[in-house]
């Protein structure tokens, strides 16, 4: 995901990702959630890998991005 957002030249904070348990074509989807340090302002992204590309819900609005709570119980925070 940040490979996408520094191609795009986009400014952001930080990214945060985590499984959420839900499938899109019986493919796995991943949450993003991208800090764009706006008012903040935090962008949810929902992806998943098709025929080895990286396709979000911005890309394909068909991809399920209602809000979840995946991620909440986990304790390990991973930054970089």
């Amino acid at each position: 995901m940040t490979a996408r957002l520094n191609a795009k030249h986009l400014d952001y904070q930080w990214v945060a990702c985590v499984r959420v348990g839900r499938t899109y074509t019986h493919v796995p989807i991943t949450r993003c959630n991208v800090d764009f340090g706006i008012d903040p302002h935090v962008e949810a992204y929902c992806l998943l890998l098709k025929d080895g590309k990286l396709v979000t819900n911005h890309d394909d609005p068909a991809i399920p991005c209602a809000h979840d709570d995946a991620g909440w119980d986990s304790t390990k925070v991973v930054t970089s």
